[in-house]
């Protein structure tokens, strides 16, 4: 706690700073609101500098904390300890220097920093929680790392570039480390509830290096690399109210990985945390592709939700654009009225009648199959809509489309944006958590685990 003595001083710095400057007034006199304010805000984050590193040098000195940072060390299995100068970036972008105890000797996989005190205060580097809070968060939600660090010096904030991608980075990798508990609040769960996943994948550029054989001579000195389009995957997480829309009072969960077994893997984790047996009811939405239905139900019946609470469905504006495919095959003059029955027919799910309808028109259709018809006959039970509708169940893939683009296109599908692959999925994560309204709770979580 601190002392009355220390409050005084403080006290004491405030007034004499504040009061003696005169710009203050002599804005507000001539009407310059925007100048006040200006000076206000940077006075303050000029003092809160100074508080900073007063409270952190008198803390460092004081024989308590040294002997609370011994008992920590130990615990970490870091010995010989020595005084030296470290430094922590605080909020404001400032540092703060002062002398604090330095391992000399640490355990064989030991990867952190060896100054115990930045463990102590969970820092990420030297930075500060909040600091490495503020780089990450602009790192992920602006268009670019240079777009975050002018918005951070918009905010007087002190940071570099390439030092808010190093730090971001780190904070990734750290969140993925224990992505699942990272991500979710204390005692989440699905338990009674009406549970929506959405499944589907997006697109972004990678930067692939090539490889230099040996013997062969460039006619250039850089480095060649292939840009080719990868295929993030995306799951959805979230819960449906009685009127069958997307329950905005709950936080969605959004997380995204390469590779499609990698993915329900990852969902799988996530669902068994969540209680997911104890749903009262799963639907599962997306468009037509196989890697999805093949994995979805048979990962659900593992975890120990009853089939009967399982409902698989088709996004129903995918479908009507497998429909409308169709019309190319029937001649002219029946194309209008053989559409709107098929329309019709697709709404209640009745795709043998579908292909009745169709016969009536191509005779031959027996000797001739429709490729595109298959769709609907390997899909006919996802496409029940009007059943969907009666019972209250969204009937499209929305929550997954718009997750799509707001967590994976609008930051990682940008023109002339080609991405090393082993940067993507902590930038995506951390990106997740901040568009799901967990970024509070995440940057808690991962001061715990």
């Amino acid at each position: 706690m601190v002392n009355t003595i220390t409050g005084t001083n403080i006290v004491k710095m405030f007034e004499q700073t504040i009061f003696s400057d005169k710009k203050l007034i002599q804005a507000l006199y001539k009407g310059d609101l925007a100048g006040f304010e200006t000076t206000l805000l940077s006075f303050f984050q000029d003092f809160y500098n100074e508080i900073a590193d007063y409270f952190v040098r008198e803390i460092s000195s004081s024989v308590a904390f040294c002997r609370e940072l011994k008992k920590f060390a130990t615990t970490l299995g870091l010995k010989k300890l020595t005084k030296r100068v470290t430094k922590i970036r605080i909020s404001t972008g400032h540092y703060v220097h002062f002398p604090s105890y330095y391992a000399e000797k640490a355990p064989v996989d030991y990867k952190t920093n060896r100054f115990v005190v930045h463990d102590y205060f969970n820092n990420i580097g030297n930075a500060s929680p909040v600091y490495a809070s503020r780089v990450a968060q602009m790192s992920v939600i602006t268009p670019s790392f240079a777009v975050g660090k002018a918005v951070l010096d918009n905010f007087n904030c002190e940071n570099e570039t390439e030092k808010n991608r190093q730090l971001s980075l780190k904070i990734g990798h750290k969140g993925l480390l224990n992505r699942v508990k990272n991500m979710l609040l204390p005692e989440e769960t699905l338990a009674g509830k009406r549970v929506l996943i959405g499944i589907d994948g997006g697109r972004t550029r990678t930067r692939e290096w090539d490889e230099i054989e040996e013997g062969v001579v460039r006619s250039s000195n850089y480095n060649t690399f292939d840009t080719p389009w990868r295929e993030p995957k995306l799951l959805v997480i979230s819960s449906i109210d009685d009127k069958g829309k997307v329950n905005r009072k709950e936080l969605p969960i959004y997380d995204v990985c390469f590779g499609d077994d990698e993915l329900f893997e990852l969902l799988a984790d996530y669902l068994t945390l969540l209680e997911i047996e104890k749903a009262k009811s799963v639907q599962v939405v997306g468009d037509g592709a196989v890697w999805i239905w093949l994995r979805a139900k048979p990962m659900l019946l593992r975890l120990g939700v009853l089939e009967q609470n399982i409902i698989e469905s088709l996004d129903y504006y995918h479908a009507m654009e497998h429909l409308n495919d169709l019309e190319q095959y029937l001649p002219k003059e029946a194309q209008k009225p053989t559409m709107i029955i098929l329309k019709e027919q697709l709404w209640k799910g009745n795709i043998i009648e579908m292909k009745a309808t169709l016969k009536a028109v191509l005779t031959d259709l027996d000797e001739k199959p429709l490729k595109p018809f298959d769709y609907f006959e390997k899909n006919q039970h996802r496409m029940q809509y009007e059943e969907f509708t009666n019972q209250k169940l969204p009937i499209g893939s929305g929550i997954v489309e718009s997750g799509i683009r707001r967590v994976i296109n609008l930051r990682f599908k940008c023109p002339s944006a080609f991405w090393n692959i082993e940067n993507l999925e902590p930038l995506f994560f951390l990106r997740a958590a901040f568009l799901a309204g967990r970024w509070n709770n995440l940057m808690l979580n991962l001061r715990k685990y």
